[in-house]
């Protein structure tokens, strides 16, 4: 996946392999703290982006636990904490306001996560921290 713009999540967020004492941060994405999503192609053929916009309060604390974080796994997960399709990564930056879900290699896939982000309800913002295993 080719990297083009410091607001892609993937810019920040680049996988590598995990600590079995490591911690996991999730945070958890729902309807009520997105002012906008829409899906788009990549620049790079075959792939596909959710682009989202946060509410401005949402925005805020994203950034605040994102900037506090740097350095750590994180991975965005829906309202009941199941996991949207990217991997957990680490934190190189922190998140702004807009910012895309980069790589998803079909349109069905990223529709399936937007359909996913928005279908389950509840309140934005870290879940509870648990230890992750190596793989």
């Amino acid at each position: 996946m080719r990297i083009s713009s410091g607001f892609i999540v993937t810019t920040l967020l680049i996988t590598s392999k995990v600590c079995a004492t490591e911690e996991l941060l999730k945070y958890k994405i729902t309807p009520e703290c997105i002012e906008s999503i829409d899906i788009s192609e990549s620049s790079d053929n075959g792939y596909w982006n959710i682009n989202i916009e946060l509410t401005a309060s949402e925005s805020l604390n994203l950034y605040s636990i994102t900037q506090k974080n740097l350095g750590r796994k994180f991975v965005m997960v829906d309202a009941r904490e199941n996991e949207i399709g990217l991997p957990p990564a680490t934190l190189h930056g922190p998140l702004p306001k807009n910012f895309r879900l980069a790589g998803f290699d079909s349109l069905d896939k990223a529709e399936i996560t937007k359909k996913q982000i928005l279908s389950n309800a509840g309140a934005c913002g870290l879940a509870p921290i648990k230890p992750i295993n190596a793989d």
